[in-house]
């Protein structure tokens, strides 16, 4: 009871001070602090109900589709010669995974190694589309760059965001967390982690593929986002943008969907690097607002054309 109690006293601070951030236009130091606090205390509050686990089997995570309906991405397409940086997958083995549990979103990329020595050094990112404008609003990521290995949302930069040319993430995180057992993994891909798998090396470099695995409180993303004038809950339709990166400031690496590209112009959308459209916790594609919005018009229509038959007999 002592944790679901500081939880809602936790939840109740953030809906307030997020009101008073959707006010207050800009994200000065004391915005960015208050998050940092208030995201922390969230994921110090009760260890024992984190449903999390990311050394998970990928039977329990949903694979992100794209646009051509499969799972890529095309091997040894990243900027430098590590594959530690290059996202991989195929067909039958996708490169890119979300699970929602227990209040947590997390992500899995698939990357083509461990590059000597031992561990993640780069940093990934997951850019969220959170009102289909095709302009990316947050990003959720690791960085493991430097000397301070954290899991941490970060805000967009004040471009565009619709294009890896436009794109920019401001440093450093708005929320950062330390890595730990319940939040980060960074391991082999294995038959028990990646049950049926046909290849543990799929870029064919004589090393074997890496899942790369975060989570961070749902709560602190709809917190962030709220401070951007977005309303997000569970049931909110996104798209998304995985990549890989040297540095916390950009997409510099490995854009997942797409071979290269990392300087284009061309929008996401364009370019096949935003996935289909997601809620938080389906497990397929949803429909985008507009597309349900013409079903929902049809079957109504529909509807309406068989009871007039039907009163005409």
């Amino acid at each position: 009871m002592l944790n679901a109690f500081n939880g809602n006293i936790m939840f109740r601070i953030m809906k307030s001070y997020r009101i008073s951030a959707v006010r207050n236009a800009g994200r000065g130091l004391i915005q960015k602090l208050v998050l940092s606090a208030v995201g922390a205390a969230i994921f110090c509050l009760a260890p024992a109900v984190f449903g999390q686990i990311p050394t998970s089997p990928t039977t329990l995570w949903v694979p992100i589709l794209y646009g051509n309906n499969n799972f890529p991405d095309p091997s040894a397409d990243q900027q430098t010669g590590s594959a530690e940086s290059d996202m991989v997958g195929n067909l039958s083995q996708p490169s890119f995974y979300m699970q929602y549990t227990n209040g947590f979103l997390g992500f899995r990329f698939r990357v083509g190694a461990d590059a000597s020595p031992a561990g993640f050094k780069g940093a990934a990112f997951v850019g969220l589309d959170a009102n289909l404008s095709g302009s990316l609003d947050l990003f959720i990521g690791v960085n493991n760059q430097g000397s301070g290995d954290s899991v941490g949302i970060w805000f967009p930069g004040a471009g565009l965001n619709t294009s890896p040319k436009t794109t920019s993430i401001v440093s450093p995180p708005t929320l950062s967390y330390s890595e730990t057992s319940l939040n980060y993994s960074f391991a082999p891909v294995t038959a028990v982690n990646n049950p049926g798998a046909s290849s543990f090396d799929l870029n064919a470099d004589g090393r074997t593929d890496q899942f790369l695995t975060f989570y961070v409180p749902f709560s602190a993303i709809v917190s962030a986002l709220a401070t951007e004038g977005i309303t997000f809950s569970l049931n909110s339709p996104m798209q998304l943008v995985a990549a890989t990166a040297t540095q916390d400031n950009s997409l510099n690496e490995d854009l997942n969907g797409v071979n290269g590209g990392i300087n284009s112009v061309l929008t996401w959308q364009q370019l096949g690097g935003t996935t289909q459209t997601y809620t938080p916790t389906s497990t397929t594609p949803v429909p985008e607002p507009s597309v349900l919005a013409l079903m929902v018009v049809a079957g109504t229509l529909g509807s309406l054309l068989v009871a007039r038959q039907k009163a005409r007999v």
